[in-house]
């Protein structure tokens, strides 16, 4: 089905073959799986590594279609520079592979967390550092480019407390519902800051690392404009869950990047 769906999108490209697909994980949100593709293009053999991410999970009607918001913020911070795979196609409709999908490139390299495991306390301190200094650039990222809609900051907390109110339905976690409540009372009071493109699960498992040193971040189907503040939380590469020294490294790395934390 893969084959033809490409066939038909693609038919400039000659001789396609999809060979050795394998499937990387089968989580909650998405099936992820790697494929070479191989075509004649103006005469040439060519081969690809790619990525398709099928988005299985259940949709949250606040949050949109997670495979076009991944898709579109995938391809605006590629157009600010940022180091991220490159998408090619978005699918919205079911009919074809049974979910909707996009196919991207495929970053051959190591994880972060996999070379800091590996790695001495100097090579740690490194990785972390430039780690932190891919989570500053994000956030200097303006806004604008993620959002459609215009958007004040205090639109931005009220509709931050309603996401996580549908989150928490639809993850049958009403037990939060009164804390929700008890912050919506307050956000009038709470002062204006500053919008920012939010990653909410920031963390050195979504980072790859090519053979070259390059840095590349990946997994944005949680991406959202909000508050820079609600992005600080969601960033796990400051958790506290982690070792002094590594999170001494994680600030001054966010600190000497001009970011406060």
């Amino acid at each position: 089905m893969l084959l033809r769906y490409l066939g038909d999108k693609v038919p400039y490209l000659q001789d396609l073959a999809v060979l050795n697909m394998l499937n990387l994980n089968d989580g909650w949100e998405c099936e992820v799986y790697s494929f070479e593709l191989r075509f004649m293009d103006k005469g040439l053999r060519q081969s690809r590594p790619m990525i398709l991410r099928m988005y299985t999970g259940q949709e949250v009607p606040l949050l949109g279609s997670k495979a076009m918001r991944e898709f579109n913020t995938l391809r605006q911070l590629s157009c600010a520079g940022f180091p991220v795979p490159q998408v090619y196609l978005l699918e919205c409709d079911q009919v074809h592979l049974g979910s909707p999908f996009i196919i991207m490139e495929k970053i051959e390299g190591e994880r972060l967390d996999h070379l800091c495991a590996a790695g001495s306390p100097a090579e740690r301190e490194k990785l972390f550092g430039e780690m932190c200094e891919l989570f500053v650039s994000l956030h200097n990222l303006h806004w604008r480019c993620f959002e459609e809609q215009e958007l004040e900051a205090p639109q931005a907390v009220q509709r931050e407390i309603e996401r996580h109110r549908e989150l928490a339905i639809y993850a049958q976690a009403e037990y939060t519902l009164p804390a929700l409540a008890w912050l919506e009372e307050r956000a009038s009071t709470v002062a204006e800051g500053a919008l920012a493109l939010a990653y909410w699960d920031y963390h050195s498992s979504n980072i790859i690392i090519d053979s070259d040193g390059n840095a590349y971040v990946f997994d944005w189907a949680g991406a959202y404009v909000t508050d820079h503040r609600f992005a600080s939380l969601g960033a796990r590469c400051f958790s506290p869950r982690r070792s002094p020294r590594d999170l001494w490294s994680c600030r001054a790395a966010v600190r000497k990047a001009g970011c406060g934390l």
